[in-house]
């Protein structure tokens, strides 16, 4: 009987969604209209409006006549489970998290449901503007990524807690920051031991020794009086890790290219440079960090283009 109930309050939802999907492409064609009839304009206001209705409609919808009894994230095994949330949480890492959070009495001490929670809170944060809420995200990362490494220092348990530490430093003072890029080196290089083939653990080290290769004198001497050593690094060690990156990645990647080129401007081989900026320009726009990067890719293109071969 309850199963019964549960399908009927689904098949009751899945019409309503599809109801809502259609007084959508009702609301598209009046907008379509009214734009004709305002010269082409649409204003702000509606425009919002249908990118909000748009974006919660045109997701996939549960559809109870191909498989009355399934339930996407509760009745799965661990391992498919975790297979789902690792198809959505790139894109969606707060609906990663509240599956994660769905399982947790089942999962919570697993090493493999904790990392996860690192990395869906660390994305979450990259996606919140509100400071105080990134920041808080942000620690909620390196909470649980401390809690995965203490129940398996695995390669993905290094990597986010290193990724979430790094981060933190834009919330800590001077100190804390350099303390923060040591440890973010210690555990990535742990991490990249441990899982060789994973391009973005190649790309996080090739930047930050991009980074260090840029360090101000002052900034070297503050390292090494709170610490008693320097971070050393140079743009050729960069352009290995990146290179690598490039190598291992099955797409191509806007950021890990444009770092390259960096690279190649600051050791003045602008021949290089150029190769790689007009491989960068080629490469898809898909957040807001790729809109500033490729901003910036299109200005280097303008003043390194005579370098072309």
């Amino acid at each position: 009987m309850i199963g019964d109930c549960r399908k009927s309050q689904v098949e009751r939802l899945y019409r309503l969604c599809l109801q809502l999907q259609a007084s959508v492409s009702e609301l598209h064609v009046l907008v379509e209209e009214s734009q004709a009839i305002a010269g082409g304009r649409q204003t702000g206001e509606l425009k919002k409006a249908v990118s909000r209705l748009t974006s919660t409609t045109t997701g996939s919808f549960y559809d109870p006549d191909s498989d009355p009894s399934a339930d996407m994230w509760s009745a799965s095994s661990e391992k498919k489970f975790y297979e789902k949330v690792d198809q959505c949480i790139d894109e969606h890492p707060l609906q990663a998290v509240q599956a994660l959070e769905q399982r947790k009495a089942e999962f919570q001490n697993r090493a493999g449901w904790l990392w996860r929670m690192a990395k869906g809170h660390r994305l979450v944060a990259l996606q919140t503007k509100d400071a105080d809420k990134r920041k808080a995200e942000l620690y909620k990362a390196i909470a649980f990524a401390e809690r995965a490494l203490a129940k398996k220092p695995s390669a993905e348990a290094h990597k986010w807690y290193g990724v979430s530490v790094g981060a933190r430093s834009e919330f800590g003072t001077v100190q804390e920051k350099i303390k923060d890029g040591f440890t973010f080196k210690e555990h990535i290089d742990k991490a990249v031991k441990l899982n060789p083939k994973d391009p973005v653990l190649h790309h996080l080290l090739g930047r930050f020794n991009y980074e260090v290769s840029g360090l101000s004198w002052i900034e070297r001497r503050a390292a090494a009086a709170l610490f008693g050593s320097v971070p050393q690094s140079t743009t050729e060690e960069a352009l290995q890790c990146l290179l690598k990156a490039e190598e291992l990645s099955k797409k191509p990647w806007l950021e890990n290219r444009y770092i390259i080129a960096r690279c190649y401007i600051d050791d003045k081989k602008y021949k290089d440079a150029i190769k790689w900026i007009d491989k960068a320009v080629k490469c898809a726009v898909t957040s807001e960090l790729d809109d500033a990067i490729i901003k910036e890719v299109k200005t280097l293109q303008a003043k390194y283009g005579s370098y072309r071969a």
